[in-house]
């Protein structure tokens, strides 16, 4: 039976620090580890016992570059059409946003590393350089990742702040607004998706390719 991938990070965001580090994190599937760790560097906890500070030790080596795969055959040829999904800022908070995409995309089965890159203020127009971090994937696994992304990170946050927003207006302001108007771009960038993933697959069948 498949795991609730949703379901344990929301009961790991409902432990306590103390029942947090209780879990033995031996015990737990390889993706159920990757949202325990997230859930772990989101509070900046640190686990006491020596074998828990190897695995995490371990874990940060392989966060950057091309470590952290079960079998290396999982990891080796898609690295030379990586493509960047998205990117994080050089801060602490880039740092637990790059981890939380990382594991989001290895619990569903999407290669991925985060890499280190320093921007050329010749290149971007800016005064100083800064580093940012990139979330990287296989070129061909690119809009399944931004799915992916958006479903464990980004809506949810996109939530908070509309909510934030609707509790901000007036009475007047709120019954104002029709539900059908908001929802109208985001409704129609999907049929968009829809149907251009469609017209491929027609064309595809038509030329005998598919």
């Amino acid at each position: 039976m498949a795991i609730d991938l949703e379901y344990v990070r929301e009961h790991y965001a409902s432990l306590s620090d103390e029942a947090l580090l209780d879990v033995e994190r031996a015990d737990l599937t390889p993706a159920a580890q990757a949202i325990f760790d997230s859930e772990v560097r989101r509070r900046r906890l640190h686990r006491g016992e020596s074998q828990g500070d190897e695995a995490e030790a371990a874990e940060q080596s392989a966060f950057f570059g091309s470590g952290g795969y079960e079998h290396e055959e999982d990891h080796s040829g898609w690295t030379e059409n990586a493509f960047p999904v998205t990117t994080f800022s050089a801060t602490a908070g880039g740092i637990a946003d790059a981890a939380d995409a990382r594991a989001a995309l290895v619990a569903a089965g999407i290669p991925c590393e985060v890499t280190e890159h320093e921007i050329d203020p010749e290149e971007q127009g800016i005064q100083e350089p800064y580093k940012e971090y990139r979330v990287m994937v296989p070129a061909a696994s690119s809009l399944q990742a931004l799915s992916v992304l958006d479903t464990a990170i980004f809506n949810p946050r996109y939530e908070a702040d509309l909510q934030i927003q609707l509790e901000s207006l007036s009475d007047e302001e709120l019954r104002a607004l029709k539900i059908e108007s908001l929802c109208a771009g985001l409704l129609d960038r999907a049929e968009r998706l829809r149907k251009a993933y469609v017209k491929e697959i027609s064309r595809r069948s038509q030329t005998g390719t598919f």
